[in-house]
């Protein structure tokens, strides 16, 4: 008979796995047999990158979890070799990267899942795997495009129970492909009138994600290659240094192909707010690819999105860029009506009748000069660069702020030396 500390051992791991499953969003179950330890670090690194927690578990513990919580039609699967894997923001992921791998390895197998608290079938996991593409001539357009999609609840990327989800207030698509043919903003997109966004936030974003000697190294890799052959395919991490830890932008392949005329830019995100941050996320990696290529060279973007989404607050914010009754002329469904209603509240209120700091920030855009402390702003594209020159950068300056503090006092010692 196993020891009072044994169970008592037990008991906590049962709790531990009520709370993970009771809190996570969706959780796939696996048998992992075969899998080597090379392989399996690699795909617990991948399922890390993509907020999912993976790990073995004890057949008998995870059934009991499963009762506290309501998923019994689990429990016939739980045989043999074991796996847990949940998600508490990422519904498709999970499903993505573990199926895939099963696909290439005959002994690991998904056994079941669930979903929103409720057991799933292979054919609805299945579904969360559809991979949705939309093609777009320029960053703009695709930026423009995938805002109207979202506003009009287009079913190009939401159809119920295949990969797109619209709750009360927010909406969510899952497993897009965004096809750009060139990489260009309008220099005049303002993303001061838009967001209220002060250059503050690009130099943040540049700190956070951009390892400078890690791209210069690219743009060398690149340069030297394009001399010599007509594909190539190198891979850039971002940094993600971000005290908050959201970790948005995982990865960018700059590459140039036979069966494409111009090289192509090809980013993995894990997760991408479509009105503020998708427009910012666009134009960085148009300041990559001009970096690495030169500002003459046209280059093709591909954005591999886990998920797509964007809360209405946010959202009605493209009114500002476009009026959203011409985008829904014509059309009518209970999500547009949340978008209009919410839309006309932050065109109608006061100041007094806004509490939170996100609402504050919409109303500041919608209504300038309603909210006191916010200003207007103009934060033009053109004026948001990463900036390429000759200066002789130390390989301590790996952040944007570092290289513009240490550009300003290299250039002044030249100057005092004249």
């Amino acid at each position: 008979m196993p020891s009072q500390s044994v169970l008592e051992q037990k008991k906590v791991i049962v709790e531990e796995l009520t709370a993970r499953l009771k809190n996570s969003v969706t959780g796939l179950v696996v048998s992992y047999e075969g899998i080597n330890t090379e392989d399996d670090t690699k795909l617990r690194k991948e399922l890390r990158e993509n907020n999912v927690h993976y790990s073995v578990v004890k057949n008998t513990l995870l059934s009991r979890a499963c009762d506290e919580v309501g998923l019994e039609g689990i429990k016939p699967v739980l045989e043999g070799t074991t796996a847990l894997a949940t998600s508490d923001s990422e519904y498709a992921a999970a499903a993505r990267i573990l199926c895939n791998y099963a696909k290439d390895h005959d002994n690991f197998k998904v056994k079941s899942g669930y979903l929103d608290g409720a057991v799933i079938d292979m054919d609805t996991i299945n579904k969360q795997l559809k991979v949705r593409q939309v093609f777009y001539p320029t960053s703009q357009a695709a930026w423009e495009g995938i805002n109207e999609i979202f506003i009009k609840g287009d079913p190009i990327l939401f159809t119920e129970g295949e990969g797109g989800r619209i709750s009360s207030s927010a909406i969510y698509a899952y497993n897009v492909v965004v096809n750009i043919r060139k990489a260009w903003m309008d220099p005049e997109f303002d993303f001061g009138k838009l967001f209220n966004y002060q250059k503050t936030k690009w130099n943040l974003l540049l700190n956070n994600y951009v390892n400078f000697n890690q791209l210069d190294l690219m743009r060398s890799q690149v340069r030297s290659t394009e001399l010599k052959r007509s594909h190539y395919n190198y891979s850039f991490d971002f940094d993600n240094t971000h005290s908050n830890g959201k970790g948005c932008l995982i990865a960018a392949s700059f590459c140039r192909r036979d069966d494409l005329d111009i090289p192509i830019i090809i980013a993995n995100l894990r997760s991408s707010e479509i009105t503020k941050r998708l427009a910012f996320d666009l134009l960085l990696l148009q300041r990559l690819g001009e970096y690495v290529y030169g500002g003459d060279q046209a280059f093709m973007i591909q954005l591999n999105c886990n998920q797509m989404y964007a809360a209405l607050e946010t959202l009605v914010m493209y009114d500002t860029h476009k009026s959203i009754k011409k985008v829904t002329k014509g059309l009518d469904s209970v999500w547009i009506q949340k978008v209009l209603k919410m839309l006309k509240f932050f065109k109608t209120c006061d100041e007094k009748d806004v509490k939170y700091k996100v609402y504050r920030r919409t109303l500041a855009c919608i209504q300038p000069g309603k909210v006191p402390g916010k200003k207007e702003i103009t934060l033009c594209a053109k004026d948001l660069l990463l900036g390429y020159d000759d200066i002789p950068y130390p390989e301590s300056c790996i952040s944007y702020t570092a290289r513009q503090a240490f550009k300003k006092k290299y250039l002044k010692q030249k100057e005092d030396k004249k």
